[in-house]
């Protein structure tokens, strides 16, 4: 060991970034014990942590709570890049306790087992994490003994989804990884005939998570929650607009005839859907391929239909009446405003209007109204217009969608699937590719105004 001792610093820091992250830690520990006199920078015992067993956890929280260094910038905290929690059984105050002492944390990774609360989540997440760019939480909420304690207290994570939702936009935050694990066949054995508890109560707020700020940047999601129909909390339009790889594994999958094309037409960036253990067996793989690559044509459509009813309604609200002149009525009434009064009966004086905008209780308006400047100034183009407006059904972006079947079969069979599935999504894009060409054809007459969805669609009128 001598002529490794007397390395200069530099070359050990040029040896521990060529080692794994996953054993950077043990390797810096190792070299510092082996080499006592030696200059490895310490640095490296803290940028990825690894919390193993439950004994460790109080250790490194003592280590960074009661440290005084020279300077905040040599504090071990601000070294901290990654925090992977590995034990099942920690003291979860101590964990909470250790993790908001990192300012600058940006890869987490919790195993949540039965020592955690959701009070302990909601401490954990209350205030957001500029940082982070990956996020992962995986779930083992199983008992070996029936308590009833958290259905009676109604002890659930939905408030921790809640919290992230409430989060602004984080630029670095790509990844999001949310997994429950399935129950272990026969691992509690013979304990089965009571419930097991859950760890969300509502799916709800999965699909509140999927419309908020911080999913806009979200480019690839783990979430798997075994036998709940998660799939049906991400069709919402606008959902999880940049996301390229999905991961649904485990979750419930019924009418996936139905369920799937919805799910590609609402997620347009979609590049790689995983599915594995979602019992998608099934005989039609051609029929299924059709309608996923067939998933934008009834989003146009429906589209159409609403802007259409849209326009229509704007134009019966902006025409002029003999009375007006040249101006427009207001299309929004003025907020806090005297309520007028019942006219008389008999003759009206001449100066008196016969438009008026408010009354005593606000008319229920069918579809929505102009009501910024933006959208004012696009149906503005389009209400002198008498043309038609078609909308280019989406092109899908899917390349691989991948399954496990149970029982496994052949691989004659498996490939027989492949191509017909193949086969169908061929035949939808050749649809496609037909409707786009009739589509343009007619716009270049002048008989239809052809438009096209923007890369993040919203459902408000004219906007996406």
């Amino acid at each position: 060991l001598s002529p490794i001792a007397s390395l200069p610093p530099e070359l050990y820091i040029v040896i521990l970034t060529h080692i794994p992250p996953a054993e950077l830690q043990t390797t810096a520990w190792a070299l510092s014990t082996a080499l006592p006199c030696s200059p490895i920078p310490l640095h490296h015992l803290y940028q990825h942590i690894h919390i193993d067993t439950k004994r460790q956890l109080p250790r490194l929280w003592r280590k960074l709570n009661l440290s005084t260094p020279e300077s905040e910038d040599h504090h071990e905290s601000n070294w901290i890049q990654s925090f992977e929690l590995r034990a099942w059984d920690p003291d979860a105050d101590v964990l909470v306790n250790t993790v908001q002492l990192i300012p600058q944390l940006q890869y987490l990774h919790l195993n949540i087992g039965t020592t955690f609360a959701p009070e302990h989540l909601e401490d954990l997440f209350k205030k957001p994490q500029q940082s982070l760019r990956l996020l992962s939480l995986r779930f083992r909420p199983y008992v070996e003994k029936a308590t009833y304690y958290q259905f009676l207290k109604g002890s659930y994570s939905d408030s921790m989804i809640e919290l992230l939702a409430g989060w602004p936009g984080i630029a670095t935050l790509k990844r999001i990884s949310i997994v429950q694990d399935p129950l272990p066949s026969g691992a509690f054995a013979p304990q089965t005939s009571f419930a097991q508890p859950i760890v969300f109560h509502s799916l709800t707020v999965l699909r509140v998570l999927s419309l908020s700020p911080l999913a806009r940047g979200v480019t690839h999601l783990r979430l798997r929650v075994p036998a709940r129909p998660v799939i049906s909390q991400l069709i919402s339009p606008g959902s999880f607009p940049a996301l390229y790889a999905l991961d649904l594994s485990t979750s419930s999958l019924a009418d996936a005839d139905q369920t799937l094309p919805q799910l590609v037409a609402s997620l347009p960036s979609l590049r790689h859907l995983i599915l594995d253990g979602c019992s998608l067996n099934r005989e039609g793989w051609r029929e299924l391929g059709r309608s996923c690559a067939l998933a934008g044509l009834p989003k146009a459509r429906a589209r159409e239909k609403a802007l259409s009813e849209w326009i229509t309604a704007n134009k019966a609200m902006s025409s002029p009446t003999p009375n007006d002149g040249d101006a427009l009525p207001e299309l929004l009434p003025p907020q806090n405003v005297a309520v007028a009064r019942r006219p008389r009966r008999g003759r009206r004086g001449l100066a008196q209007s016969t438009v008026s905008l408010r009354s005593h209780s606000p008319p229920r308006r069918a579809t929505p109204i102009l009501s910024s400047s933006s959208t004012s100034a696009a149906a503005a183009a389009l209400l002198p217009s008498a043309a038609k407006i078609r909308i280019l059904p989406p092109v899908p972006r899917l390349v691989t969608l991948s399954t496990t079947l149970s029982p496994v079969p052949n691989a004659l069979k498996r490939a027989d699937w492949t191509e017909e599935f193949e086969s169908g999504w061929a035949s939808g894009m050749d649809t496609i590719r037909a409707v786009w060409a009739r589509l343009r054809a007619s716009g270049r007459t002048g008989t239809v105004r052809v438009m096209c969805f923007d890369e993040v669609a919203s459902a408000e009128h004219l906007e996406g």
